[in-house]
């Protein structure tokens, strides 16, 4: 599992965001959309310090197996640095 925090999408979203938040995990992870198995909504808050109120969230996302994020992992070319 991988949490993504502040993932911000237009207020108008919020109704039905499942869509919008996968596509912006697949963007954030670079991963296909065959990758993620299922994204979790942990947290939900509103930011409403501008004229355009946003939508804000916290997501749990969860890998399928044989995941390409998982293979570039264990080659060192996500994130790893020298190992």
């Amino acid at each position: 599992m991988i949490r993504l925090s502040e993932i911000r999408l237009p207020f108008t979203a919020a109704e039905n965001p499942d869509a919008p938040l996968r596509a912006a995990a697949e963007k954030l992870l670079g991963l296909a959309p065959a990758d993620i198995a299922h994204i979790h909504v942990f947290k939900r808050s509103f930011d409403a310090r501008k004229a355009d109120l946003l939508a804000v969230y916290i997501i749990d996302v969860t890998l399928a197996p044989g995941d390409s994020l998982g293979r570039r992992r264990c080659l060192g070319g996500v994130g790893g640095g020298n190992r």
